[in-house]
């Protein structure tokens, strides 16, 4: 399972997202045969992400929200990732204010993490939806965070896509 995540991250990152794609759903279908649900809540987050990215809406939102309701509350990497990938399919359907919901109460998750890929990650998406609200001085500021905290995690891919955004 850890190399299909690992994966993941390269192929979004590398914009193939075809592959990231069959990877994960290739995944999400052997963890289910076994019935590995601990598991579950890793990959099939990660898959609506993707979807979501792809523009894949109705789906992303449908396995987002499921993989939500099924797995642990407690589960800080699952329930970022599902709101994530919601709040960007959301965004992409013009649905911005239930996009800012979502997107807010995942920021309000990965606050309490050090997670700082993924924090960048949601401030990106809060980003996309303060530009479209066309608020783009507090979309400038939480660009200007996502760059700062992809600085601290060393992920050089992250701050130049981040800084082309400003």
């Amino acid at each position: 399972l850890g190399v299909v995540c690992e994966l993941e991250v390269v192929e979004r990152k590398s914009g193939r997202l075809e592959v990231a794609e069959e990877e994960l759903r290739s995944a999400n279908v052997r963890l289910r045969e076994i019935g590995d649900v601990g598991y579950l809540s890793w990959v099939v987050p990660q898959l609506a992400r993707i979807l979501a990215l792809r523009g894949k809406v109705d789906e992303a939102i449908e396995l987002a929200r499921s993989s939500r309701a099924e797995m642990q509350p407690d589960h800080s990497f699952g329930q970022v990732t599902a709101r994530l990938a919601e709040a960007i399919a959301l965004t992409s359907n013009g649905k911005l204010e239930a996009a800012e919901e979502v997107a807010l109460a995942a920021l309000e998750l990965v606050e309490r993490t050090d997670a700082l890929d993924v924090h960048a990650d949601v401030l990106l998406a809060l980003a996309d939806i303060d530009r479209a609200h066309g608020r783009t001085s507090q979309a400038s500021v939480r660009v200007a965070r996502a760059i700062e905290l992809s600085e601290r995690k060393g992920d050089v891919v992250s701050v130049a896509h981040a800084r082309s955004l400003v």
